[in-house]
């Protein structure tokens, strides 16, 4: 009688694992199904993820160069916009900014800037500004004026607009692929009462498609 009760309990015990050991390895091959496909989720979204603009301000040559009141640029918006903050040669003496920002492309196709606008001007001396004038060009100009730009603006107080479309450039302005360049170049005069480290500040903009 105690042979047969062996017997039986281990076949009884066969049985159970013959049953448990399938659902192990159904839950595990779950778990690791599970676990792929998240993985795989993950990095399918990630990758596609762009925080970079094809075409953006960067700051110019002038940054750096020692000849100028050196001025100061600060790129914001990832590249859509920048804050210029400058001294300016005492008057009547004019000071000008040939490489001061430019608008680059960095795409294989050519892109166009649809809009250039400039807000937060301020200064040391808003009652006696001075004459800034920030010219836009599709090719660096060494010796800039309001008749050779595609677009320009005059700043001569605090209250910000848009720039000046002339007539006879066209506007909106072609921006080359693969590293093409448009530019943004000042030219400025002090104020009659400005002295020695006074500032000028303001904010340009620009949309592009």
């Amino acid at each position: 009688m105690m042979e047969k009760f062996k017997k039986l309990a281990a076949l009884l015990h066969a049985s159970k694992l013959t049953k448990l050991i399938p659902v192990l390895v159904i839950a595990a091959l779950t778990a690791t199904a599970s676990a792929s496909v998240f993985s795989y989720y993950y990095a399918s979204t990630t990758a596609t993820v762009n925080t970079s603009p094809k075409v953006q301000l960067i700051a110019g040559s002038d940054v750096s160069s020692s000849n100028y009141p050196t001025p100061t640029v600060t790129i914001s918006g990832g590249g859509s916009g920048a804050t210029i903050t400058t001294g300016i040669f005492l008057s009547p003496a004019l000071t000008y900014y040939t490489d001061l920002l430019e608008i680059n492309n960095t795409d294989s196709t050519t892109h166009q800037v649809t809009g250039v606008s400039i807000s937060g001007i301020s200064a040391t001396h808003p009652a006696d500004f001075g004459n800034i004038t920030v010219l836009y060009y599709t090719a660096q100009n060494s010796a800039p004026t309001i008749n050779t730009a595609q677009g320009y603006f005059e700043i001569t107080g605090t209250t910000g607009g848009s720039m000046t479309h002339i007539a006879s450039s066209t506007f909106p302005c072609t921006i080359p692929a693969n590293g093409g360049k448009n530019y943004i170049e000042i030219i400025a005069q002090a104020g009659s009462s400005a002295t020695g480290g006074d500032a000028i500040q303001f904010t340009i903009q620009f949309t592009w498609s």
